[in-house]
């Protein structure tokens, strides 16, 4: 993602390892500071989601499984 964003003449800071996930920063089109991070280790999907939550905002399991495993990034010309 650093160098997609450089690509297109976007300033990029980073990336700076935190020790349980990598950043990298820069500012988007309304001058917003924003953050774009990765774990370093993997990530149990199933510690993240919180049951009441899902009932809540009345999730479907193919919502809920869509959530737990998104499609590929297919580059830039993906959707």
């Amino acid at each position: 993602m650093r160098d997609r964003l450089r690509s297109k003449g976007v300033p990029v800071f980073g990336p700076l390892d935190h020790g349980t996930m990598k950043s990298i920063y820069f500012t988007g089109p309304d001058h917003l500071s924003l953050e774009i991070s990765t774990w370093v280790y993997p990530v149990n999907p199933e510690a993240w989601i919180d049951p009441q939550v899902v009932k809540a905002l009345n999730i479907s399991d193919e919502e809920l499984a869509r959530f737990k495993a998104p499609a590929p990034y297919e580059g830039e010309k993906g959707s």
